[in-house]
């Protein structure tokens, strides 16, 4: 399989107030796109099943744990900082040049928090996803000798109104920014934290073209850039 894509490139679309439910809305095509690091490489998204197409993404990355990250480890961390439940399997498309499966298809159900009321009181629950791959020396870790060390790559949004766990009814999902910068502000605590600072271009704002998801419950919230934190 070629890791070069060829994929279409996106319309974008208009904030959407993250207190309030979509209603008025612009449409957004996601841009779905190759990223290196060094020699290493993965999709600017991750996907709803093993099938790299644009009607098949689900969230664009936007973290990037590094330095002495690894999956377990992160997640230990998160869980320790409120995201002691998972979610729902999705999958990333990751290639590490030194695992001998490369490439590979990671899945991970995430770390996911506890439900909590808002200040408008929707149901909410914080939800992230992290990937590398599975099949690497490296202790399911990517690997950079130049700059990042052992790291791994994060998609974020938010679980509002979700039926399961919540019993909210009407449930809708995104705004991945504000989940982000919410991680950015706890690892801030523990961990050296570069906001904004890798270039990932995944950038839009909108509801997902009902081509890409049926319904008007995925808002797409991104600026296009990783929030990269020092993992030690």
């Amino acid at each position: 399989m070629s890791l070069k894509p060829s994929l279409l490139l996106p319309l974008a679309g208009l904030l959407v107030a993250l207190s309030t439910p979509i209603v008025a809305h612009s449409y957004f095509w996601p841009h779905v796109s190759w990223r290196t690091i060094s020699n290493d490489g993965f999709y600017s998204y991750d996907f709803d099943s093993q099938s790299v197409n644009d009607n098949n993404v689900d969230w664009p990355f936007n973290m990037i744990w590094y330095d002495e990250a690894n999956i377990n480890d992160v997640k230990s961390y998160l869980s320790s900082r409120g995201f002691s439940g998972s979610g729902s399997a999705k999958y990333a498309y990751v290639y590490e040049t030194s695992n001998v499966n490369a490439p590979e298809w990671d899945t991970d159900g995430g770390k996911k928090s506890g439900c909590y009321t808002d200040s408008v009181g929707n149901k909410r629950f914080r939800h992230t996803r992290l990937y590398a791959p599975t099949d690497s020396p490296y202790y399911d870790a990517f690997f950079d000798v130049y700059t990042y060390g052992y790291y791994i790559v994060a998609t974020t949004h938010y679980d509002i109104n979700e039926t399961s766990g919540c019993d909210a009814g009407n449930p809708w999902f995104g705004y991945s920014e504000d989940l982000e910068n919410y991680i950015a502000d706890l690892a801030d605590d523990n961990f050296v934290v570069s906001r904004d600072s890798y270039y990932l271009n995944n950038a839009g704002y909108g509801v997902y073209d009902p081509g890409v998801k049926p319904g008007l419950n995925h808002y797409h919230q991104s600026d296009g850039y990783a929030t990269k934190i020092r993992f030690y």
